[in-house]
């Protein structure tokens, strides 16, 4: 009964070719919409994911700025030494770097004469302890060249930097075997034992930084410093223990400092991507439902032609009814009528989101700067197909009732 009902449904689909396409074109909208919607979204999420990333949510981050005097003048009465022996005396706390923002006054290659000196009066660099790189692997993976910093070299305060490729070549005019060479920063001599790659969309808020020096080295060494405040940064030991680590840091810190007026802990980078997981399923929703008033029209405009379509065929469901068939047999057919109607136009608006993403992945990959990339997921495909057969049995069983419910002797007699 079904096969049967379904072939009489592609003949009238056959028939009325037109005004079949013409009632299947707001579904066809409402899918491609809600297709586009959605790969949109999950693709921009999945980017904004991949950027915050960098802020390595198993780090703990401490920022410190102590009281500042009347004069202007910064007192922190906790030293770097007490902080960094964290590592040791609490049982919760692996490894503790810290990062400190100093200015580049004058930086030139050793053996350039003054006139070869680039001032850079807004540039800044990163004095950073050993550990820095175990803490941040995603910084350290950069390494193309040379080595990262050993406990020797933060023992004997050894003046030694890591240099990124880009800098490198502005300085030097080269990026080829920079290791081992000499430049003068701020009128100290530093060798260069490692060099980076740049990576896109690099800040100081990832801590990534165009040149690296020990910290062991610059407190000594260089004493302007326009960052205002130092930031730690502490690994627990299992993430189960994240907050007995920060209780001891809490613990050690104010005893000297009061909490958010002098320092401050960020304890836990997961809620900035809970938080922007919230705000994209709010747009979500919010386009969705704008998309979704399309698949209403759409819908509407299917009731409307099958009902038509009712009063075209009365004679021919008076007959079928003379012929024996039955009030559900009517009404299934009908119902399988719009139900094709919805799942070939929902099927025509993927196929047309799907076409339109090919095209926007190239553009998007050969003209754009940035990384996007759109898809289709499975899961999607599957309730959109659910959803256009349920489109279809909404708006298609009024008029499927309404045929069924024909008197046959009025049916046969109808003109």
């Amino acid at each position: 009964m079904i096969y049967e009902s379904i072939k009489m449904v592609l003949k009238v689909f056959k028939t009325n070719k037109m005004r079949t396409f013409l009632t299947m074109l707001g579904i066809i909208i409402g899918i491609f919409s809600i297709t586009m919607i959605f790969s949109i979204s999950a693709a921009t999420q999945k980017a904004m994911y991949s950027e915050l990333e960098d802020l390595d949510t198993s780090v703990i981050m401490l920022s410190i700025w102590g009281t500042i005097t009347e004069d202007g003048e910064q007192i922190i009465p906790i030293s770097k030494n007490e902080i960094l022996q964290l590592k040791e005396t609490s049982e919760h706390i692996e490894k503790v770097a810290v990062a400190k923002e100093f200015t580049f006054q004058e930086i030139e290659e050793k053996q350039q004469d003054n006139e070869g000196v680039i001032v850079h009066e807004q540039d800044e660099f990163l004095a950073v302890s050993r550990d820095f790189f175990a803490i941040k692997p995603k910084i350290a993976q950069r390494l193309v060249d040379g080595r990262l910093f050993t406990k020797m070299d933060e023992d004997n305060r050894m003046p030694f930097c890591i240099i990124r490729e880009d800098f490198a070549e502005d300085l030097l005019g080269t990026t080829e075997n920079l290791v081992g060479k000499t430049i003068i920063v701020n009128k100290n001599e530093i060798e260069i034992i490692g060099v980076m790659r740049k990576e896109e969309n690099e800040g100081y808020t990832n801590m990534t930084s165009k040149l690296y020096v020990l910290d062991s080295y610059a407190s000594d060494f260089f004493t302007e410093s326009r960052g205002q405040n130092a930031e730690y940064l502490f690994t627990p030991t299992d993430n189960q223990e994240r907050a007995a680590a920060v209780a001891d840091i809490h613990r050690l810190l104010e005893e000297y400092l009061k909490r958010n007026e002098e320092y401050y802990i960020q304890e836990d980078s997961t809620s900035y991507l809970q938080e922007v997981g919230v705000i994209f399923d709010i747009m979500e929703l919010i386009f969705a439902g704008i998309a979704g008033l399309s698949l209403l029209v759409g819908g509407i405009g299917i009731m409307n032609i099958m009902l038509v379509s009712v009063n075209e065929r009365i004679k021919e469901i008076g007959i079928r009814m003379a012929l024996g068939a039955k009030q559900i047999n009517i009404m299934v057919q009908f119902l399988i009528e719009g139900v094709m109607l919805t799942i070939f136009s929902g099927i025509l608006g993927m196929a047309l989101a799907y076409g339109v993403m090919q095209i926007a992945n190239f553009v998007i990959t050969n003209q754009m700067d940035f990384e996007l990339e759109l898809t289709m997921d499975l899961a999607i495909l599957v309730k959109t197909i659910l959803f256009c057969g349920g489109v279809g049995v909404l708006f298609g069983i009024y008029p499927a009732w309404k045929a069924s419910k024909l008197n046959p002797i009025d049916a046969l007699h109808y003109e």
